[in-house]
């Protein structure tokens, strides 16, 4: 099957809005440039959207769409074995989110939860690092913290923070990109990870999804800027009116 390459560029940031649902459509080769493009659609709607991606990865989408087994892991395979392993410390795959589109790139995020249905997986300031005083730091954008996680050190930065009476959720940023949501109890003076999101390619992203069977989530901007109405029996994209 082919794409054709009707959209022009998209250079502006699209970013929020609610978060959407979409299944992995199908794998396309564009009349262009012979270049890959995977196509992800609405559930329920009638949008699509193509990422373009290069061919290992357009190989490894491939290979779990058509349901076909190969001799000896991929490297997707083995990520997901892997992920598997280290899920094991109180976490799971939840889903994947593409978020942004900057520049004609689109950015996403693997997300798990360590919420779940029990109790967030505990962590513990680090002794060395500065005391968080919920009612000494009334602005917490910015903040350096450190935790102990897993048996070892993790040096963030506060994002975002929401405030209960006795409770707070932090968002913070490590310095590869990855967003951790952290929850405080201040009475009890306890600290518990709920959610983590690595940041990733979409089209690692989707290959990942696929093998453990997570859902696909696209945010209302990126759709509104990148999305397409594709007519099946003309099998190309409906001209923007």
């Amino acid at each position: 099957m082919v794409w054709y390459n009707v959209a022009g560029e998209k250079k502006r940031r699209a970013i929020g809005g609610r978060m959407i649902e979409m299944g992995v459509d199908s794998v396309r080769v564009s009349t262009m440039n012979s270049q890959r493009v995977v196509v992800l659609k609405e559930t329920g709607g009638d949008k699509s959207l193509p990422i373009w991606i290069g061919p290992a990865e357009a190989d490894a989408i491939a290979v779990k769409l058509r349901g076909i087994t190969v001799p000896r892991p991929l490297a997707y395979d083995l990520l997901y074995s892997m992920v598997k392993i280290i899920t094991t410390v109180g976490g799971k795959l939840s889903r994947i989110v593409v978020n942004d589109l900057q520049d004609d790139t689109f950015y996403s995020k693997i997300v798990l939860d360590f919420g779940g249905e029990g109790l967030p997986t505990e962590l513990t300031l680090h002794p060395d690092a500065t005391p968080y005083r919920p009612r000494k730091t009334p602005n917490i954008e910015g903040l350096q913290l450190s935790f102990v996680w897993g048996g070892d050190r993790h040096k963030v930065t506060a994002v975002k923070e929401w405030q209960g009476q006795s409770e707070r959720s932090l968002e913070v940023r490590d310095d590869d990109g990855s967003v951790f949501k952290l929850y405080y109890n201040e009475a009890r003076d306890h600290w518990a990870i709920t959610e983590v999101s690595i940041d990733c390619r979409p089209s690692d992203a989707i290959a990942l999804a696929l093998r453990a069977r997570l859902p696909i989530h696209v945010t209302e901007g990126v759709l509104q800027e990148a999305g397409i109405i594709f007519d099946p029996q003309a099998d190309k994209p409906v001209p923007d009116s």
